[in-house]
This record gives structure tokens, sequence and C-alpha cells, in this order.
């Protein structure tokens, strides 16, 4: 691989140290220029902003790895810090000669009070970025410049939404332990951390809520499908939290519908009947009898349930509690 630029260069250095190889640039079949892909994945403005305060090529800064003759992983950098970067990613696929392409979100975990850590999906990531076999991406992000403390994982890429494989995380920054020898995440707890599906159709819908909704964090195992809204069509169900910095936080329930997400939100109070008592929640989908409509059941393990159906004559959600 040719460096693009002294700093690619010497980061290249510094992903060999850590991970014992180098970052794939491009493999054959796809395009690794900015320019071409600018167009296509349609990236915020922020993203291409550190190529001109640096005078770097304008064609810097994007990994390729090769799925398939058809299928990619594109790897945007948006920033570059002082020992780290921060990504944005894509599956791609070429289809009848034209490209289409689907944000990569990256299962992860946020902390909900004091004992859980429910998954999300992220679409922004930081770190080094690496690919140390076919379908694999690690992702080393460090605590501090020196590498001693951080996170260091590796996801499975092939599917439309990427699964955590293995994690090493080092709380502590001690001033000598190194990524290879943080400890590991029990297998079971890596596991859990993935939700049901990573096929396109889920993908897809989770990108669309994103956009619509950018501020909420979604759950990994809420992506479910279900004719909620009794039209004949089936609908992706996804939930989330939204934890703003001057405000009271709330759950998120999202229905993407074809290329349009509505949502609904439910504020974290105890003494009302249509909120909840924690964010912590499970949303479980009924299959229904014949003639009615799917029930959405939220769970948050403190209080009784909500139980939502649809209600055609106000094409709304009908709410009920037991």
């Amino acid at each position: 691989m040719r460096p693009r630029s002294i700093i690619t260069a010497i980061l290249l250095v510094i992903g060999v140290c850590l991970f014992g190889h180098a970052t794939l640039a491009s493999d054959a079949g796809f395009s690794d220029k900015r320019t071409f892909w600018k167009p296509l994945l349609k990236w915020p403005a922020e993203c291409g902003e550190w190529i001109a305060m640096r005078e770097m090529s304008p064609d810097a800064g994007v990994e390729v790895h090769q799925l398939s003759p058809d299928r990619a992983v594109v790897v945007v950098t948006c920033d570059v810090a002082a020992y780290q970067m921060a990504y944005r990613a894509w599956s791609v696929e070429r289809r009848a000669e034209k490209v289409t392409a689907t944000p990569l979100f990256l299962p992860w975990g946020i902390k909900l009070g004091e004992a859980h850590y429910g998954t999300t999906l992220l679409k922004d990531f930081f770190g080094l970025v690496d690919f140390p076999e076919a379908g694999r991406m690690a992702v080393l992000t460090k605590g501090r410049g020196i590498g001693d403390c951080g996170t260091a994982a590796v996801y499975d890429v092939a599917g439309w939404i990427a699964r955590l494989v293995s994690l090493r995380w080092q709380k502590e920054c001690d001033g000598k332990t190194t990524s290879e020898n943080w400890p590991i995440t029990p297998a079971d707890e890596t596991a859990r951390a993935n939700g049901p599906r990573t096929d396109e159709t889920a993908a897809r819908a989770l990108a669309i809520t994103e956009d619509a909704l950018p501020s909420v964090s979604w759950f990994a195992d809420t992506l479910q499908q279900s004719d909620f809204n009794c039209d004949g069509d089936a609908d992706e169900i996804l939930g989330g939290v939204e934890i703003p910095w001057d405000g009271p936080p709330s759950f998120v329930l999202a229905m993407v519908s074809g290329n349009k997400a509505s949502h609904w939100r439910f504020a974290i109070n105890s003494e009302r009947q249509d909120a909840l008592c924690g964010l912590d929640v499970r949303v479980e989908v009924s299959n229904p009898t014949a003639g009615q409509c799917p029930v959405i059941s939220l769970d948050d393990g403190l209080c009784d349930r909500l139980h939502l159906t649809w209600d055609k004559a106000t094409d709304t959600p009908r709410m009920e509690r037991n």
C-alpha cells in the first residue's frame, strides 16, 4: 500500500505496531478515491474539513475492504485527532452496474443506571481501524495516547449490521499494559451484545430512523418485523433511548413503513399511566389472531407493561397497561 501523505504513513506505522499488520487500503473491484465515494455515501460536511485543514489530498481517508466481487465495506475518516481517528462506515454492493450503500452500524454499550449496559448501534466510531482477515474489522480505541487502556473490538462485517466477535477492555490506565494483554470479555457477554438481525432490510430501516432521530441511541435487540399498523405490509419496529444534556431522558419506539419513520416518546415517570419507570425496556411483538392487529408490549421490569395496538379509526397507537 502506498501512503497518501506523511500523516497517513505515520498512522499506518502506529497501526502496524498495535495490530501487527497494516490496514488494507483497497481491493480490486471498488475505488478507494474519496471523490468517487462522496456523492454516493453523502457523509456530513465535517467529514471532509480535516483534509483541507491539513492540506492533504482530496482523495485521502478512505479504506475499502472487499467482501466479495460485488460487496465491500467502505470506511471513511471523518476527523484526525492526536492519536486516533473518527470514522463512519458503509456496506456497499454493486447491482447491475449501480452501487448501493447502507450505513454500517456497530453494536456498543450505553450505561443505564448502575447495573445494565443496553447494547446500542453506533454509526460514528473512533480509534484505529484494521481488517485482520476477510469479513472482520478491528477497532482499537485508546483511552490515552500511550495505549495502556481502552477497548480493542473485532466485528464481523459480512452482514449489513456488524456483529461483535470479541472485545478486550482495559479500564485502568496503568502505564504498562498493551492492547494484546487487555482483559478479554467472556464470549457469552460478547454474544449478548448482538441483535437478532443483520439483514439489509433491518439496516436500511435503522438508517432511516437514525436520519429522522439522530439524538436517539437504538437498541440492537429491538429490531423486528410486524404489520403493526395493520395495513397488510410488514413494518420495522425498533426502540431506543434519548438522553439529552439539558432535559429528562425518554424511551422512543419507532416504526418504519417503506421510507417513512414514525415514532412515539415515553417519559420516565412512575406516577403516569402513559409513561415508563425505566429506560431498560424490552420490546415484544405478539403474533395476532385472525382479524386482529399485532400488540407491542413495552416492559421495563419495574412497572406494569404498556401494551400498544393500532387504532384504525385514529391511525395512531392505543395504549393499555396491565
